[in-house]
């Protein structure tokens, strides 16, 4: 977040830092957006220069969520290293599960995860951050259960750990 802005305490800013992650990615925000959350979210996609069409996959989400600029307007601000979230309408509004939804995609030169993670910290509107991986799935109720606990322990800061999911083998592989 700049230093200049207040953050809004009814937003959380979900970012996650996506580079090479085509065979995962749509399953993480299909997961993200499928969360049911007293909050309004804030979706920053960012990719670290992806090469294997993550960046495409990205960019539909944009349209979906942000409005659609047409090809020429996304790719221009492609090169100048944004989806243009400010230059584009305003934001999508979702009944269900979301009250109010984000979308930001930002297209970078490849940095590394930490690049990511810190422009996505400094274009985070929201109170509340999470990160969340490009191979991750969020289960039901995530955010709410982390909302809770950050208010029943009244803290800054609420820590948790994953599980790991295994795909089941095929032909005995």
């Amino acid at each position: 977040m700049t230093k200049d802005k207040t953050p809004d305490g009814n937003v959380l800013s979900v970012i996650v830092p996506v580079y090479n992650a085509k065979d995962t990615i749509k399953e993480c925000v299909d997961s993200i957006l499928a969360q049911k959350c007293e909050k309004k979210l804030e979706i920053l996609l960012m990719d670290d220069g992806s090469t294997d069409g993550s960046a495409e996959i990205l960019d539909s989400y944009w349209k979906t969520y942000e409005g659609n600029p047409g090809e020429k307007d996304l790719e221009e601000n492609r090169e100048r290293g944004n989806s243009g979230e400010e230059d584009f309408g305003e934001n999508s509004e979702r009944e269900e599960p979301a009250t109010m939804m984000r979308v930001v995609v930002r297209h970078e030169q490849n940095r590394g995860v930490s690049h990511a993670r810190n422009r996505g910290l400094e274009l985070a509107e929201g109170e509340w951050i999470t990160f969340v991986d490009a191979d991750d799935r969020l289960e039901e109720g995530f955010f709410v259960e982390l909302l809770q606990a950050q208010e029943r322990m009244d803290v800054a800061l609420v820590s948790c750990t994953g599980r790991i999911f295994v795909e089941p083998l095929v032909n005995g592989l």
